[in-house]
């Protein structure tokens, strides 16, 4: 089983941008999925981060579909070819959108 992504912060970037960073733990995963809960709703899936599956380090997301007031909570899981499935999900990083 793949690891889940470390080491995560969402920051804002700008009135409509917000950054999820994290960290690459493995070598062997094709990419890795990103979910967002809006205002404590259910996570859903709103992007993949793609890898060249090498240990690429320092890796992010720019969600630039944000509005003034939302609580925003991030999270990320390894995906790819492996036959235990995807990575547990990695922690969660909550930012307000000021």
């Amino acid at each position: 089983m793949f690891a889940p992504p470390f080491n995560v912060s969402a920051v804002q970037l700008g009135p409509t941008t917000v950054r999820f960073k994290f960290l690459d733990a493995q070598s062997k995963e094709s990419g890795y999925e990103i979910q967002r809960s809006v205002n404590g709703g259910a996570f859903s899936t709103i992007g993949i981060v793609s890898t060249s599956g090498a240990g690429s380090g320092n890796l992010f997301f720019d969600d630039i579909n944000v509005l003034f007031g939302m609580q925003l909570t991030y999270r990320g899981r390894a995906i790819g070819r492996n036959p235990s499935g995807p990575s547990a999900w990695s922690t969660s990083n909550t930012v307000v959108v000021h």
